[in-house]
């Protein structure tokens, strides 16, 4: 017998295009976009760094106030990427000023840290829903650039379930150094359309229920 299943309940397509991970999501619109610099934050997860680095694209970074507002008087030159980061869900009302001071066409947002926050009309969203919910893998990406589609579908999610499962079964500590290999295994990656694996589970969560859950969980840390 398969795992009992739940009825498919989220239409996860309308969240944008599925890759295997936020930094694919990334690498793909930088590809066809073709930036001769990008502007990101000091604050910043490694990880995004890599496909930008992959790409030969020029980094130049900036630095952010304790409101995560940026300090550096940035000037956009023509073939420039400022590429912004949601950070932990609070900075909307910011982000409404950067594009009202910036071409919109050259600002990515970084909605890591921010899955159920709208998303604006700039260049590209990055979401990564691994970071809200149980699931292996997935980043999304919100885009009125024409992307490429000769992509594979990404199978390696069984691969990196383990510590979900050993969560269920032990502990989240159980898992832990599961997390991280299967963290690691999403370096380096050609991207790939999100797997058939994930965008099941995802179909099956009540989202409603996980941000008011990610909320309770927020309040309670501040």
């Amino acid at each position: 017998f398969e795992l009992d299943q739940m009825s498919a309940i989220q239409d996860i397509e309308s969240y944008g295009l599925a890759f295997q991970s936020a930094r694919a999501a990334l690498e793909v619109l930088l590809v066809e976009v073709k930036p001769q610099r990008i502007w990101m934050p000091r604050y910043l997860c490694g990880c995004v760094f890599d496909p930008v680095h992959k790409l030969g694209i020029e980094v130049v970074l900036y630095d952010i106030d304790g409101r995560f507002h940026i300090v550096d008087d940035i000037k956009l030159a023509t073939g420039d990427i400022l590429y912004y980061v949601n950070y932990f869900g609070l900075c909307q009302a910011y982000q409404d000023k950067l594009i009202a001071t910036y071409e919109p066409s050259q600002i990515i947002f970084d909605h890591a840290q921010a899955f159920f926050s709208k998303t604006f009309p700039v260049l590209g969203t990055i979401f990564s829903p691994r970071k809200f919910m149980g699931i292996p893998d997935g980043g999304f990406l919100v885009t009125s650039t024409e992307i490429a589609s000769n992509f594979i579908e990404d199978d390696g999610s069984i691969n990196r379930m383990t510590h979900l499962l050993k969560r269920l079964a032990y502990s989240a500590s159980e898992g832990y150094i599961d997390f991280k290999v299967a963290d690691n295994s999403l370096c380096d990656q050609t991207p790939k359309y999100m797997s058939r694996l994930t965008k099941t589970l995802m179909r099956r969560l009540d989202f409603s229920e996980i941000a008011k859950q990610r909320t309770e969980n927020f309040n309670q840390l501040h």
